[in-house]
């Protein structure tokens, strides 16, 4: 958005859309009056999310994103969250580090899980009900 400077290049892009027209490739997005204001995106393979990168332009936004991938991940039964770099961003919503042997063992045991990132509808009103119940869940099992 508006960034004279990002890693995301043509190359990346195209790439990622074709992904996405194979069914890996997803966005959680944060519209506002029309405009896109925050989102992430990443590729679901099996039970793994691999997270690429977000953003925002309105406070909250991508933390708002966040919540409800990690809402919609908890309720598809997905096990594995890589977000590649920690930091206290992250760190406050819980991401933790693992060895890289850990993660390969985890990766080699998920990833042929089959699970559909799209069987969760994709109206407003359902993934602000998603998040609601995620909340309600941890605070209950906290």
């Amino acid at each position: 958005i508006n960034r004279s400077e990002t890693w995301i290049n043509k190359l990346i892009e195209t790439k990622f859309l074709q992904l996405h027209d194979k069914g890996y490739a997803h966005s959680i997005e944060c519209w506002k009056k029309n405009q896109l204001v925050g989102g992430l995106y990443g590729l679901a393979i099996g039970g793994c999310f691999f997270a690429e990168s977000m953003f925002s332009s309105v406070t909250n936004a991508s933390k708002f994103a966040l919540i409800n991938l990690v809402a919609r991940l908890y309720f598809l039964k997905y096990s594995i969250l890589d977000i590649q770099f920690i930091n206290d961003h992250l760190k406050q919503f819980g991401a933790f580090e693992i060895t890289q042997d850990l993660f390969k063992k985890k990766i080699s045991k998920y990833i042929n899980h089959k699970i559909d990132f799209q069987s969760l509808s994709n109206k407003d009103e359902d993934l602000f009900d998603n998040v609601l119940s995620f909340l309600q869940e941890i605070k209950e099992t906290s």
